[in-house]
């Protein structure tokens, strides 16, 4: 089943969301569920109830109203003294409901491997990439070349790398998309300089 756009917002903000975040909702994930719940009497919740509690506004708490409008998650509210400390220190709690189980962890999951994927992304670009075009820079240089030597040949090698990975109908908006991504890294790096 395609992911939907909901599904690709929830793993984009979860890639953005540290270890430690994330921690919670694994660890929650990894109960085990009870067929048989029973009532602990404590705030009118069965004992097996997995609530998990953030604060107002942190990752968490975002990410845990995405999985509220998918019927994932319910949010929590306490009565009484306890229910009104618990709201001035900024605290939000959500129960995990049954439904909401696998497509979470299922979601975690895809997180997981798109993060593994830029892993090995970023590994091919510092092992392959870098020295690749630092040898192509440093041989026109030796030759006698200019910076349009340099751009010509790195323009020519684009234009193959383009026509391996994609269908001849794409082709331009698979440059358009490297330009993009160039343009955006030279942006930060000077952004960063300043």
């Amino acid at each position: 089943m395609p992911e939907d756009s909901t599904d690709n917002a929830i793993i984009r903000h979860m890639r953005g969301m540290g270890e430690a975040d994330l921690s919670i909702l694994r660890a929650a994930l990894n109960q085990p569920v009870n067929p048989h719940p029973v009532k602990s009497g404590g705030f009118g919740r069965k004992k097996d109830d997995i609530i998990l509690a953030t604060q107002v506004g942190s990752p968490n708490d975002l990410l845990w109203r995405m999985f509220e409008s998918r019927g994932w998650v319910a949010e929590e509210t306490f009565a009484g003294d306890f229910g009104h400390q618990w709201a001035e220190m900024g605290s939000v709690a959500f129960k995990l409901l049954p439904s909401g189980r696998d497509p979470i962890r299922s979601l975690i999951e895809q997180r997981d491997d798109s993060l593994r994927k830029v892993g090995r992304m970023m590994e091919i670009h510092r092992e392959k990439c870098l020295p690749f075009v630092a040898d192509l820079i440093t041989s026109v240089r030796s030759a006698g070349g200019g910076n349009a030597d340099v751009a010509t040949l790195i323009s020519f090698t684009l234009e193959a790398v383009v026509r391996l990975i994609s269908e001849p109908e794409h082709h331009e908006a698979v440059v358009d998309d490297l330009a993009r991504v160039a343009r955006q890294r030279i942006a930060e790096k000077k952004q960063a300089q300043d």
